[in-house]
């Protein structure tokens, strides 16, 4: 049934206080310049309320339709801020609503250290604005905790950016008629971010018509942001920038760039759903988790992640081993559900999908079809798929991707099997490079193709090892390579970058995509970090178009997982012990890809001719080109980027990371 625009609904909501709950039809065009008009490619335009994203085209325009419901805007009854507190880069806002309420302010790292508390005293009804960072603090990310009475709300702030000299640590917000009710007309808010600009937030008091945006380069024209993580005790600082100058031919080590050379198109970056992480999720407040999701999934004050993995059917990352049909013989699957996901993981992916920003593509891996379905009649310990059942195994994928989408969440990708040259004690199955070449010829392939279902199918999943050759097998068959996206890999057996390239350039029109990466414990662990940075950067220049992290979430111990063996580190953990939230060194690795080398980004020519400093670059689709180097010596690096006969002259601080932005 159609809904008609501006029909409304009065109801009382749980404070007693009288809402409205008025049905939106959105329809809001326009452009994102920068300050001297010109349109800005490549731009994140989030409507907050209404859970809404764009993308600018090459010309900086954008759009935004569809229907929202909007519970607590459009109207007097029941106004609140969007998503209270709401930080605009300066000052955290927020609303006393009680008559008095004792309002604290801390302020921490992202790795969970309490550096400053900001404000403590009651305060009466009204709004409010504190800018936090009035205190000469280090400029980087933080994470804001603010409560107010019983209220508790967990924000993550971009950088430490401080307020203007000599304004007010506190200030209550305009009590005007006037500006009370423009503050009620307010339906929504917009962040609009690209990469090399600071973070716009506009509010809006309309869902329709032409908006346009300026955003404000965050350096100047002819500079360099700089952006830095190290075991020093920086993540991801703001360095303070560089500006390019003649080559003045000293023979400090060299970075050369050259735009001429394109390469492969990014993807993205990101980390594994799977249940062990999604369940973690569910055992931690409403704000702790959000704070973990936006941590992970805002392009705007977060790493942007862009592509994820889950796993279809039970893993070793599980509580317990499942099944979606575990009935002997159900050919036909009459008896198949999903219904096991709908307690954690549907849920969690669901709400990651409304952080502001978030595009989130789902790519879903098997690590065993169900037991009677296998050779050895069992999910665990290997065995085979028994011909008997390719075709339901086919089906079986059909199914689940369809059921995903009807419970809210598209599946973008699947790759055949998780490592299918593996014996495991937990879930596994094995297979051949033919059988599963003709698995997916003569079974999954048509089965999708059939059944109108559009998932892009990777191959082989497994690791560098045997990724050429698994590949010439499988897409060197032209009846099976034309149901195959590309090719999946792992990192466990070495660095093994050549044959990734291999691979790439027996197949140049088919794409390759790092799917799985993780380390054993302790989770506060430096060298992880680090071998993520090596390992991405080789991938990349591989012609890989993405990297993916195992779980998510982990607790403290790596766990829960299933099988026997110890659990594994995870770039945000859990400590159950003390309920608190921990961020790894990892996290700030992979940020300095994920957060920079955005969608669509083109790989460009990057050469260092220093060992000691490992390179990658790209030139995002709005034109700004990021440089990602890695230090991974034990001293610090001073060296030139050079690009045609300009440079700029950096230090990297031993075993850090730094991204350029210009």
């Amino acid at each position: 049934m159609r809904r008609r625009r501006n029909t409304a609904a009065i109801l009382v909501c749980l404070t007693g206080m009288l809402c409205v709950i008025r049905a939106q039809q959105i329809a809001v065009t326009g452009t994102v310049t920068d300050a001297a008009g010109k349109g800005i490619a490549g731009a994140i335009v989030s409507l907050v309320a209404a859970q809404k994203n764009a993308t600018t085209d090459s010309l900086g325009a954008y759009s935004i339709t569809g229907g929202f419901t909007n519970v607590n805007g459009g109207g007097p009854y029941c106004r609140t801020v969007p998503q209270p507190p709401w930080f605009d880069g300066r000052a955290l806002s927020f609303s006393v609503n009680a008559g008095i309420s004792k309002v604290c302010l801390d302020v921490y790292t992202l790795s969970g250290r309490h550096v400053l508390k900001v404000f403590e005293s009651p305060l009466t009804h009204g709004d409010y604005h504190i800018c936090p960072f009035a205190n000469n603090l280090p400029a980087q990310q933080y994470v804001l905790r603010l409560s107010v009475g019983s209220q508790m709300y967990v924000v993550v702030a971009p950088f430490a950016y401080r307020a203007p000299k000599g304004s007010s640590l506190v200030r209550g917000a305009p009590t005007d008629s006037r500006s009370l009710a423009k503050a009620a007309a307010s339906l929504d808010s917009f962040l609009v971010w690209a990469v090399g600009y600071n973070v716009l937030a506009q509010s809006t008091d309309t869902y329709s018509g032409t908006i346009n945006f300026v955003l404000q380069k965050t350096v100047g024209a002819g500079s360099v942001q700089v952006v830095q993580t190290s075991p020093a005790g920086d993540f991801l600082a703001a360095e303070p920038a560089l500006t390019f100058a003649t080559d003045d031919g000293s023979s400090l080590p060299t970075v050369t760039i050259d735009t001429t050379h394109k390469y492969q198109a990014i993807l993205g970056f990101g980390g594994a759903f799977t249940e062990a992480a999604t369940s973690n999720l569910s055992k931690i407040g409403a704000q702790k988790r959000a704070a973990i999701l936006k941590s992970y999934f805002s392009p705007y004050f977060g790493s942007g992640y862009t592509v994820c993995r889950t796993n279809l059917q039970s893993c070793d990352f599980c509580v317990a081993k499942y099944s979606y049909d575990s009935i002997p013989g159900d050919y036909a699957l009459n008896n198949f559900s999903i219904q096991h996901e709908t307690q954690w993981m549907i849920p969690t992916i669901k709400e990651a999908m409304t952080v502001p920003g978030a595009a989130i593509k789902i790519f879903a891996s098997p690590w065993s079809p169900s037991a009677w379905m296998k050779t050895n009649n069992n999910m665990l310990n290997g065995g085979s798929l028994l011909p008997a059942c390719a075709n339901a195994w086919a089906l079986f994928f059909v199914k689940y991707i369809e059921a995903m989408d009807a419970a809210g969440i598209p599946i973008w990708g699947v790759t055949i099997q998780n490592e299918p040259e593996a014996t495991q004690t937990w879930e596994s199955c094995i297979y051949t490079a033919a059988s599963e070449r003709d698995f997916l010829k003569n079974n999954l392939g048509p089965a999708l193709a059939d059944n109108h279902v559009d998932v892009k199918v990777m191959i082989f999943d497994h690791n560098k090892d045997h990724v050429a050759t698994w590949a010439s097998t499988i897409l060197g068959d032209t009846a099976a390579a034309k149901y195959a996206w590309g090719t999946a890999f792992h990192w466990y057996s070495g660095d093994q970058f050549e044959n990734v390239s291999t691979t790439h350039d027996n197949f140049p029109a088919k794409h390759l995509l790092a799917s799985e990466e993780a380390w054993g414990l302790p989770m506060y662990n430096w060298t992880i970090g680090e071998m993520y940075a090596h390992d991405i950067i080789g991938d990349l220049n591989s012609w890989a178009e993405g990297w993916v992290e195992w779980n998510l979430v982990l607790d403290q111990n790596g766990m829960p997982r299933h099988d026997p063996y110890t659990g594994c580190a995870s770039s945000v953990d859990i400590d159950f012990n003390n309920d608190s939230v921990h961020y790894n060194p990892s996290y700030f690795y992979i940020a300095h890809f994920s957060r920079y080398l955005r969608p669509g980004a083109l790989r460009i020519s990057c050469v260092s001719n220093s060992p000691s400093l490992e390179t990658t670059a790209f030139a995002n689709t709005n034109g700004r080109i990021a440089v990602v180097a890695y230090n991974n010596t034990a001293a610090a690096i001073s060296f030139k980027i050079k690009q045609g006969t300009q440079i700029v002259k950096p230090t990297i601080p031993a075993h850090g990371i730094m991204d350029f932005i210009y």
